[in-house]
């Protein structure tokens, strides 16, 4: 009786111990295939645009067929770190500078080119060890047709009437130097409305 009883605990025992691998071996094979299914649909949906995709993707979303106002949040580039050890001052960041242009017809085009409604002028260098005074950083330009106010957060207006007249709508931030702790400042943020006047009023102001 003891041999027969000790067989069955056994038994129990084996068959107990195969459950427990095969679901095991289950839960082993529901992650594999999770992990799979997520590294797949990662790498699909974090695959980065190229530059055709991007430009597809801008030419397929609508614009409105006529602009006469636009709002845009023009950004100045952020000033460069500069270097306490060598003295070093970083550059200053770029501008923003809205310019009245003959050849761009409608506000359309300025949103065609900033779909986001988003201008940053360009980051000041930081100094090095090898260049201890950073370049300052590029300006964006953007280009409005002529007749255009540029309204400014602080009430000003400026009146782009001729080819050429300009408004800087957001200055760069300073670089870093002594009088900042080295550090570079950030550029101004300004949410900057453009009007386009209408015929009558340019007729009327000519």
């Amino acid at each position: 009786s003891s041999d027969l009883m000790a067989t069955s605990i056994s038994n129990v025992f084996l068959i107990t111990h195969r459950i427990k691998a095969s679901t095991y071996n289950i839960c082993c094979c529901k992650k594999k295939t999770f992990i799979s299914c997520v590294r797949n649909y990662s790498s699909e949906t974090k695959k980065p645009h190229d530059q055709n995709s991007l430009k597809s993707m801008n030419q397929k979303k609508s614009f409105p067929a006529f602009v006469d106002y636009l709002l845009i949040q023009a950004c100045g580039g952020p000033g460069g770190q500069g270097l306490p050890k060598y003295g070093g001052f970083g550059g200053d960041g770029g501008k923003v500078i809205v310019v009245a242009n003959k050849k761009t017809k409608t506000l359309r085009d300025v949103l065609r080119k900033y779909p986001l409604q988003l201008c940053k002028g360009e980051r000041g260098e930081n100094s090095d060890k090898f260049h201890l005074l950073g370049d300052r950083g590029a300006d964006l330009i953007v280009d409005v047709p002529l007749g255009v106010l540029v309204h400014k957060p602080d009430g000003n207006i400026a009146d782009l009437n001729n080819n050429g007249d300009v408004c800087v709508a957001a200055d760069g931030g300073k670089g870093g130097n002594n009088t900042t702790n080295f550090l570079g400042l950030r550029g101004e943020r300004n949410l900057v409305g453009l009007e386009l006047k209408l015929l009558a009023d340019v007729g009327l102001v000519g």
